[in-house]
C-alpha cells in the first residue's frame, strides 16, 4: 500500500512538472499538437503548395508501473501549406498529433522520436531535426488519456522544442538583348530559348512568370517534362526578360539562334558580374543575368578611285604642262 501511494503521488508530481513545462514553453496542454513553421527567403517570391508529413520511431514507455506493455504504434501525420502563403517572418500553423485516438495500454509517459519526411520540392529547404516527445498519459473518468506533450532536443532534454521549420528559396533570372555594331539592327528580333533543368532527385512545383512583348506568361507544374522546360522569347536591343520565382539549385540554359548567316557576329553571353560564360547557369541568389551581346560591324571601302586619285591629279598637271610646253615651243618656233 505504502510503495503504491509514493508510485501514485510520483506521477502527479510529473504531471505538474511537464504541465508547468509546457505552459512555459507555449503549448497548450489539452490541444496535443505540435507546430508548423513555413518562410520563404525571398519576399518577392512565392512558395508552391507543400503538404509535409512527420513519423514517430523508437517508441518507449518511460515512466510506468508495467514496463512489459506493448507500446503504441503512431500513424504518420502531415499538414498543408497553400501557394504563396509562407512569409519572410513564417506562418506558424498547428496540427494536430492523432493520440486521442490512440489505444494506451497503460498510464505513464512514452516517449517516441518525431521527424519531418524529406520531401522533394525543388527550393524547399526542409527539417531535418530529430525531436524526442514525451506523452503524458492519465486516468481521466476512468479511461486512459493523453493529457500533454512534451517535445525537446534529442541531444538534450533542457532545450524545449516548439516547431519544425521549412524555408523556400528562389530567384529571378533576366534575359537581355545589346546589339552593337554599325550595321546592327537596333529592332530586330532575335529569338532566344530558356531552358531549365530541375535539380536532380527534385520536382518543380513553383510557378515561374515572365513578362515577354507586355504579355504575362507562367510556367507551371504541368509544363515540366523529364525535369526539363523551354521557352522561347524574342529580344530587341535593350530589351529584358525577367523570370520570377525559380527555386535554388535550378539550372538554366539560354541559348541563342544563330545568327552568323547575316554576318551578325557568334552571340556573346555575359553574366551579371561581367563575366563571359555560355549562357548556362544555376539559381542560388536572389536575382541572376544573362546579357546576349550580337555585333555586326562592316568596314565602308573608299574604293579604287579615292585611293589612286592623288597620282591621276599629278599625271593630268602633268600631262598639262607638257602640252602647254610643247604649244608653246610651236608657237615660238614658227615666229623665227
Amino acid at each position: 500500500m505504502k510503495r503504491k501511494i509514493i508510485s501514485t503521488l510520483a506521477v502527479c508530481a510529473m504531471t505538474v512538472s511537464m504541465s508547468a513545462t509546457a505552459f512555459a514553453t507555449g503549448q497548450q496542454p489539452a490541444s496535443l499538437c505540435f507546430n508548423k513553421e513555413y518562410k520563404i527567403q525571398n519576399g518577392s517570391t512565392e512558395n508552391p503548395a507543400e503538404t509535409f508529413a512527420f513519423t514517430f520511431t523508437n517508441g518507449t514507455l518511460t515512466y510506468g508501473e508495467d514496463s512489459s506493455v506493448t507500446v503504441p504504434t503512431l500513424s504518420q501525420v502531415s499538414k498543408s501549406f497553400s501557394e504563396g502563403s509562407a512569409t519572410t517572418s513564417g506562418l506558424s500553423k498547428s496540427f494536430a498529433l492523432g493520440l486521442e485516438s490512440v489505444n494506451w495500454p497503460s498510464v505513464g509517459i512514452y516517449t517516441y522520436d518525431i521527424a519531418e519526411v524529406k520531401g522533394s520540392t525543388a527550393g524547399v529547404t526542409y527539417d531535418s531535426n530529430v525531436y524526442k516527445m514525451d506523452v503524458l498519459v492519465e486516468f481521466v473518468n476512468g479511461v486512459r488519456k493523453p493529457v500533454q506533450v512534451t517535445f525537446y532536443d534529442a541531444n538534450s532534454s533542457s532545450e524545449k522544442k516548439t516547431a519544425f521549420t521549412n524555408l523556400y528559396c528562389a530567384g529571378s533570372l533576366a534575359v537581355t538583348k545589346e546589339v552593337t555594331g554599325n550595321m546592327g539592327e537596333k529592332n530586330k528580333d532575335f529569338s532566344v530559348d530558356v531552358t531549365f533543368h530541375a535539380p536532380q532527385g527534385e520536382v518543380v512545383k513553383s510557378t515561374i512568370s515572365y513578362v515577354d512583348d507586355n504579355e504575362e506568361y507562367s510556367i507551371t507544374a504541368d509544363d515540366w517534362s523529364n525535369g526539363s522546360c523551354t521557352v522561347t522569347i524574342d529580344l530587341k536591343d535593350s530589351e529584358t526578360v525577367t523570370f520570377e520565382n525559380i527555386p535554388y539549385g535550378v539550372t538554366y540554359s539560354v541559348v541563342e539562334d544563330d545568327y552568323t548567316s547575316t554576318e551578325y557576329d557568334a552571340a556573346v553571353y555575359t553574366e551579371s558580374n561581367g563575366t563571359a560564360n555560355d549562357g548556362n547557369g544555376t539559381i542560388q541568389a536572389a536575382s541572376d543575368s544573362v546579357k546576349i551581346t550580337n555585333n555586326k560591324e562592316i568596314g565602308i571601302s573608299t574604293g579604287i578611285v579615292m585611293d589612286i586619285a592623288p597620282y591621276i591629279i599629278v599625271l593630268f598637271a602633268a600631262a598639262a604642262g607638257l602640252i602647254v610646253f610643247l604649244n608653246r615651243k610651236r608657237i615660238f618656233g614658227s615666229n623665227s
